[in-house]
Order: C-alpha cells, then structure tokens, then sequence
C-alpha cells in the first residue's frame, strides 16, 4: 500500500501543475496585435524626354599607306652614289635622285648603237638605189613593170633592210633607256623606309635597293556592323562617305580629320562591312600619324529623331525599361535599342498617356513588378 501511495501522489502532483498552468494561460490577456511593416522600394531615375539626337559611330583600325614600294635596279651595274636623303625617316620629293649606277657601260653601249644606226641608213640607201636601177632594168628590157617579181624588183631586200634600220633605232633607245636606269629615282614623293645598298654594292635587277611608303596620304580599313551601316552614307562614285574624326592612344591628346572614300568589296564572316577611309598628308600633320597607328574613328552619322538617351544601365535585356508613373508606382516600358555609344542608349518608347519628361529608373532591381510602389529618388539625392 505504501508503495502505490508513493507512485500515484507524484503522479497526482505533476497532473495538478498542468492543469494549474493551463487555467493560468487561458486567463491571461491576449497581447495587442502589430501591423506588419511595409518596405517601399527606393528607385532612383533620370527625367527623359524625346529629342533629336546625332551620336557618332564609331570603330578602330590601323593606319597602312596608300603606296608603298620596293626599289630595285632594272640593270645591272656598280653602284657609285647614294644620296644622302637615301636615309630611313628622310622625305624625298618624286623624282629625287636616290642611287646612281656606273654608267660607263651603258654610254659605249648607246655610242655602238648609234654606229649601228649608221650603218644600216646606209645599207638602206644603198638597197634603194639598186631598187632602183632593178626597175630601170626591166623598163629598158621593153616589159611591163607591173610583171616583174618582187624580188628581181629588190622589194624583199628593201624592206629587210628598213627593218634593219628600225631594230638598230630600237637598239639606241633601249640603250639611251638603260643609261637613264642608271640613275634611280623617287616614283613619288615618299619617306624612305628601309635602305639596303651602299657605294660599290653591285646592284641587278633582283637587288633591292630599300623601300619607301608614299606621303600624299594614308589609309585606314573601319570595319562596321549592320546597325552602323544603316546609320551612315556609305560612300559612292559620286559622293564621298563622311568624315571620320581620328584619335590613337598613343597620342591621347591629337586628333586628326579622314574623309570615307570607299566602300570595301567584300564582307567578312561576321557581316561587317569595310569602309575605306583617306587622310591627306598624314606625315605633315601635328603631330604625324605615323603608318602601322592604330586609331579610334568617330564617323559622323545620320539623325536619331524623336529618340531617348538613358543610361545602358536602365535598359533592361535590349526590351524594357521601367518608369515611376505620377502615382509613384512602376510602369513597364517596352524599348527599341537604336544606337550605343559611350554608356548611354538611344532608344525608341512609346510612352501611351504618361507624363513627359518620363521618369526612368536609372538602376533597376530585379524583383520590380508592374504597379509597385516605390520612393522616387532625384539623381541629385544621395
């Protein structure tokens, strides 16, 4: 009996305490309910209205020369002279005596000629006489002239013998033009690039001499996209292209000004398509665009009109962007992206019946849903 008493009284106790506990909390006070806190998202923006907007296009490339050469000798012979502008880095004017060969050859050669020449006059003159006494002849012997053979009349051998004349003519001016070979000249006014002879060199036709790059103009090869392409006039027989402003990282303060002139034949694999563009004096310019620069072209362009500038940031996917209506809630836009240049998107909205300016989201967030509330922050707020 005593030991049931011992295990139901605890058992008892702990029964009375629950229930104790249960009257306590069911006779307590219900604490005040809280309203839940509503977060409103802030969103900064950039008041945009339509405009006409004229930005550049722009692309790179590296500047080549219009004309460049490898000079060799078209005789062969000891070289006696090389000018002293003959020197990489000199300019030289067309027609400037770069080397000189020893034309000690080339002067006994056109004197041979010449005697040549004089010997076959005279064995012409010589055939025409006989031409002569051969029709004679054959009047004398009563038959007509009209009868006689070409070659009892001399015809073959005159005529060989004109022929003479002229090879021996031929011979002189070939010879009057190796002598005017031995004196090599600048084809057009150039920079030297590379010289590779010196005095007492022998020079032959399959020598080079050195080498030299036009200075009139240069050249740069612009490669532009699809869009580009419709954003300027590509250049025509009649009309030249735009003018490309030029800049080059190695001269961050210059700029130089290339007109478009052509339009490469051919397009490359990704769809772009090459404009040639032409500068004039390129080693005469402050300071000279050098061949092998590479340059940054900024190509006037055609007119965006009606269009908006945002920043790249508040273009969402190339589709969207988002705008806070007058009652502060988001409004999805859909957009045309038209043109980039430097951060900024030119595009084109149809804003419906919201208020100009519009109020662009400058930096979205990723969970913005149409109709949210938001706190519109001006750019100036920090």
């Amino acid at each position: 009996m005593k030991l049931a008493l011992k295990i139901i009284v605890p058992l008892l106790i702990i029964v009375a305490a629950v229930l104790a506990f249960k009257a306590l909390k069911a006779s307590a006070p219900e604490p005040p309910s809280k309203k839940p806190i509503v977060v409103i998202p802030r969103a900064q923006f950039i008041n945009v209205s339509p405009a006409d907007h004229t930005p550049p296009v722009r692309t790179f490339g590296t500047v080549s020369s219009f004309f460049e050469t490898t000079l060799t000798a078209q005789i062969s012979g000891r070289v006696i002279e090389v000018s002293p502008d003959f020197r990489v880095g000199r300019s030289v004017s067309k027609g400037a005596v770069l080397v000189r060969i020893d034309p000690t050859d080339f002067d006994a050669e056109i004197v041979s000629r010449r005697a040549a020449v004089s010997l076959a006059k005279r064995a012409l003159a010589e055939e025409e006489i006989r031409a002569e006494q051969a029709a004679e002849d054959w009047k004398i012997s009563g038959r007509d002239l009209d009868t006689a053979p070409d070659y009892v009349l001399r015809k073959p051998q005159l005529a060989a013998a004109r022929g003479d004349v002229q090879a021996a003519e031929a011979a002189v001016e070939k010879a009057s033009a190796d002598l005017d070979r031995a004196t090599i000249r600048a084809p057009f006014d150039a920079l030297i690039t590379a010289r590779a002879v010196s005095p007492g060199n022998l020079a032959t036709p399959q020598t080079q001499l050195g080498s030299l790059i036009a200075t009139e103009r240069a050249e740069i090869f612009l490669p532009l996209t699809p869009t580009q392409v419709r954003r300027i006039d590509l250049p025509t027989l009649e009309k030249p292209g735009p003018d490309a402003t030029l800049t080059s990282p190695l001269h961050p303060d210059a700029t130089w000004t290339a007109r478009i002139i052509r339009t490469a034949p051919t397009i490359s694999q990704d769809q772009a398509v090459t404009v040639i563009a032409e500068i004039a004096q390129p080693f005469s310019q402050s300071p000279p665009l050098s061949i092998g620069t590479f340059v940054n072209a900024s190509l006037a362009a055609k007119q965006l009109s009606g269009t908006y500038r945002i920043t790249e940031a508040s273009l969402i996917n190339d589709a969207y962007l988002w705008t806070i209506g007058p009652d502060d809630k988001l409004v999805r836009l859909e957009a045309e992206r038209l043109h980039s240049d430097l951060g900024f998107a030119y595009v084109s909205l149809d804003p419906a019946s919201l208020e100009l300016p519009l109020r662009i989201v400058s930096r979205p967030l990723t969970n913005f849903e149409s109709g949210t509330l938001v706190k519109p922050i001006a750019p100036a707020e920090k």
